[in-house]
């Protein structure tokens, strides 16, 4: 079973890194889960709560994995 907790970025143990794109080459580093799945959902959520492009990216090569982007809503 995969673990959806969120954990340190220096615990040693994280493999997915979850950022927020600040810039078109910034990122700001969020945390970091174990599992791609966790990872996907965190961003997925965020996303909706905290509109802008997310990104998931493994830990030691930077490989981008996945990404979401949420928008303003207006009525």
């Amino acid at each position: 079973m995969e673990s959806s907790r969120v954990v340190p970025l220096n615990s040693g143990t994280n493999e997915f890194c979850i950022g927020r794109m600040v810039t078109k080459f910034g990122l700001l580093t969020i945390g970091a889960t174990r599992g791609l799945r966790a990872a996907k959902a965190r961003i997925e959520k965020l996303s909706e709560s905290w509109p802008g492009d997310y990104v998931v990216f493994v830990r030691n090569t930077g490989r981008v994995v996945a990404k979401a982007s949420g928008q303003f809503q207006r009525g």
